[in-house]
């Protein structure tokens, strides 16, 4: 992964957690996140259920580069819209995860700007907050 870009400031519908290794990576479920990148440890992941079928709503504070984590399945729809994949984190329950459950994607934004994400996985979309 490079060097991150300036992070946008955003504010989302969604309280957050700890984006590190051996935290909980969601909400419900024994996940713990086994590989993050270096640059983005220590950053907040919104609060997401396995299941959850709410949206992630976030609006731009300050521009810059807005950071998400997301299921496999979602990117090819967010690379269609300009998301850039720029890494990947690993999640684990039980010590046998051979592949990345995780991709992290980034985009810049404008002040301002509103986005509203609806899931298609129960991995969902979530917000990385600096």
């Amino acid at each position: 992964m490079t060097t991150l870009a300036e992070p946008a400031k955003v504010s989302s519908n969604l309280s957050d957690m700890d984006f590190e290794v051996g935290e909980k990576a969601y909400t419900s479920g024994d996940y713990i996140w086994t590989e993050i990148p270096e640059d983005l440890r220590g950053f907040g992941i919104t609060r997401w259920s396995l299941g959850c079928g709410s949206s992630l709503d976030l609006k731009v504070k300050k521009p810059g580069t807005v950071y998400l984590v997301v299921a496999r399945m979602e990117v090819s729809g967010l690379k269609e819209t300009g998301w850039e994949e720029i890494g990947q984190a690993k999640c684990d329950s039980d010590g046998d995860c051979k592949y990345p459950l995780a991709v992290i994607m980034s985009k810049e934004f404008e002040e301002k700007a509103k986005l509203t994400f609806k899931p298609s996985t129960i991995q969902g979309i979530r917000l990385l907050i600096p």
